[in-house]
């Protein structure tokens, strides 16, 4: 039997001069495998929302060795969330016609890209 940790959030605040989850990640990684759950890296993703004053480049978050897609925005049980916590992204999902009468407009990938 396979079991999946979907739909879970991990959520870091980073304070003055931290870049990284810390052991957030690690840990939580840990307690999958103690619990025999299964990480979809390919699956995964790293949202930053970043309110300080002064802004930091962010350490890329991996898994295992592999590197995490760090994305601007992300659909999370129906809505979509982005790193400006603004509603325009959602609102638009939420009412574009093909959405309203159950079609998938999108990839289904549920993100966007981070710009570069």
């Amino acid at each position: 039997m396979a079991k999946f940790a979907d739909d879970t959030v991990l959520i870091s605040l980073l304070r003055e001069e931290e870049v990284n989850h810390g052991p957030v990640v690690e840990d939580f990684v840990e307690w999958c495998d103690n619990h025999f759950l299964k990480l979809n890296v390919n699956k995964t993703k790293d949202m930053v929302i970043d309110f300080r004053k002064t802004s930091h480049s962010i350490i890329p978050t991996t898994v295992k060795g592999s590197l995490v897609d760090l994305v601007e925005s992300y659909k999370y049980l129906g809505t979509v969330i982005d790193n400006k916590l603004n509603h325009d992204l959602n609102t638009k999902y939420s009412v574009h016609p093909d959405n309203i009468f159950g079609k998938q407009s999108d990839s289904g990938s549920g993100f966007m890209p981070a710009s570069k």
